[in-house]
Order: C-alpha cells, then structure tokens, then sequence
C-alpha cells in the first residue's frame, strides 16, 4: 500500500473515513452519519446519532502533539466548560473512560490519536463581520487567556518566540520552505532574523504577558450562535505571547476586508482591541508588537505550509503566501 502521506487527497479522504468508523465503535454513540470535513492539521468529520444530535471527530495529525500536550488540551475545554459560560467544544468519553483514544488501522501508516466533542452550533460570519461582533471575538480571546492564567501547562510550551520563528519552531523553520524564488526566500529569512532579535527582547522583559492561549482563532474558528460566539478548534492551544492571539483574527480582517472590496479595516480591528482591553492588560506597545506578531504569523504560516506539502492543495498556496508575506512586511515593518 502506498503510504498515506504519498497518496492522492481523495485516497487520504477514503482512508480516514475508513479509520473514523474504527474510532466510533470506541464511543458509546449510536452514529448514523458520518459526513467528512477536511483534512488539514487534522481531519474531522461530523456525526449525527440516530435522535440528529451531532458531534465533531477529530483525527491528530501524526506526531504533532504528544499525548500530554492531547491531555492538557482536552483537560483545558472541560475546564473551561465548569468554570464559564463560554461555548466551546467538550470532549466526550470513550467506552473505555479516556477522553481521546489511540487507534492503528492497516489504511493508515501510523497510530492515530482521535477524540470526539459535542458540537458548537453556530455559523461562520464572513460577510456578516461588524464591529459590534470583533468586540465580541476581542473579549472572548481575553476571557479565554483568563481561564488559561488558572492552567499549568508542561507540554503545549509551543508559542515562545523560539518556537514561532526560532530555528526550531513548532510548524517548521522557515529555511526549509522550497517552491519560491531564492531572493525572495533570502529577503523573508533576513526579515525572520530581524524580528526574531526584536521580539525575543520584549518576550524576556513581559513575563506576565505570557500564558495559554487559543493561538489560532481565524475566521473559520470561531462560530455564532443567537448574537453568542463560541470558540472551535484548540488544537494549536498553547503558551506564548498575549498579543500573537489578536494578530491572527487580524490577518483574517485584513484577508477579507480586501476580498470583499470593504474599507473598514481599521474600524473592525480597533473593535478588536477594545473588546480585549475591557478583560485584559493592553498598552500601546503591546498594540505596536500586534503589527509584529501579523508578520510573524506569516511566517510561521509558510512554515506549516511546507510541513503540509503532502497535502496538494495546501503545497500549491506556498508562493503566493509568501508574496503575501514579503508584501506586508515591506508595507508595514521598517526592517528590509
């Protein structure tokens, strides 16, 4: 058999169908639907039971976390799920009593961490963005670092400035990304040095803006639910500097504030902010950095891309994401 990571997206999809009905037999859930997702960092699939309930199966992508960073994470939504009232997904237990279970299957090549949660009802905002819901999102990242703070976390330490754009980072060292022109890449790794030096000054002076975070709420994160929003996804949960969690819905901002031909970036975003300064600190310079961690994010996005060039789909998005980045970093940081 050809290996999983050398196969065709649609045998990848066909194979994890077949490795999804394996886990459900693990959970005492009478499913009658198994509609596929994606797969991405990870694939998921929804499962609707025979009363319509539905639930959400997450397939690890193989050896991205270890099974104590999967524990931290779960131990982190149920949690949340005590304590608040914020919406957000809950894992649900195995036949056996565990929150996620461990499954090799011979269309797989390698053992599969895999866990089920309830589903978050809600829709995608897209065109519907306002401000009156980024002062919502700004909030709800502050309210989520929160019940971070009360974590102890030994092994999601993923989000340091080493690990975003260190040489060894947690998506992948950006010196390894093939498939753009050399000039480019040489320009976009003299940028990564720059920022690094910059930003691993200000990660050892702000100690106290450091803790756990989502660390990855783009537009497709996050859901709403009767004017409520629920966070998905925590997958890339982890410790690292406050403000790297605003920078991501803000490069989602930006992506669609230009799609869609709409002039109220700046609006949308000052929503942002402000929704997060009424639940947590945010002074001037921590603003400024957010335009620094925009370009890390990207850079630490070429770097997953590459880590997922066995993906097709994913492989082909390479050049213009680092167009995107070298655009950007030239426009806003006064580095090159």
């Amino acid at each position: 058999m050809i290996p999983f990571a050398q196969a065709s997206e649609r045998s990848q999809a066909y194979r994890l169908r077949k490795l999804a009905m394996a886990v459900i037999e693990q959970y005492p859930l009478a499913i009658k639907k198994v509609n596929y997702i994606q797969n991405g960092e990870n694939a998921t699939f929804q499962l609707i039971d025979k009363k319509g309930k539905k639930y959400l199966l997450r397939v690890h992508r193989y050896g991205y976390h270890t099974t104590q960073a999967i524990q931290e994470e779960l131990q982190w939504l149920i949690s949340i799920g005590k304590s608040t009232d914020i919406q957000v997904p809950q894992p649900i237990k195995s036949k056996s009593g565990t929150h996620f279970v461990i499954v090799k299957h011979p269309a797989m090549s390698h053992p599969r961490h895999c866990a089920v949660f309830h589903w978050v009802e809600g829709r995608f905002l897209w065109k519907h963005t306002n401000e009156n819901y980024m002062h919502k999102l700004g909030a709800l990242i502050a309210q989520l670092q929160k019940t971070g703070k009360k974590r102890k976390i030994q092994h999601r330490k993923y989000w340091s400035i080493d690990g975003l754009i260190g040489r060894n980072s947690k998506f992948g060292d950006l010196e390894d990304v093939i498939g753009i022109p050399r000039k480019q890449h040489n320009l976009l790794i003299r940028a990564r040095d720059s920022i690094y030096e910059m930003m691993i000054l200000y990660e050892k002076n702000n100690p106290k803006k450091v803790g756990l975070m989502h660390a990855d709420l783009h537009f497709g994160n996050f859901v709403v639910n009767k004017g409520v929003l629920g966070a998905i996804d925590f997958d890339d949960s982890g410790v690292g500097l406050h403000s790297y969690d605003l920078a991501i819905p803000m490069r989602s901002l930006a992506f669609f504030t230009e799609y869609e031909k709409r002039s109220d970036l700046s609006q949308l975003c000052a929503a942002l902010l402000e929704g997060y300064a009424e639940h947590m600190p945010l002074n001037e310079k921590d603003i400024q950095h957010v335009k620094t961690f925009q370009a890390i994010r990207q850079l630490v996005m070429l770097g997953w891309l590459q880590s997922r060039s066995d993906i097709p789909r994913l492989k082909k998005r390479i050049p213009i994401a680092a167009k995107n980045a070298m655009v950007y970093i030239k426009d806003n940081l006064d580095i090159l």
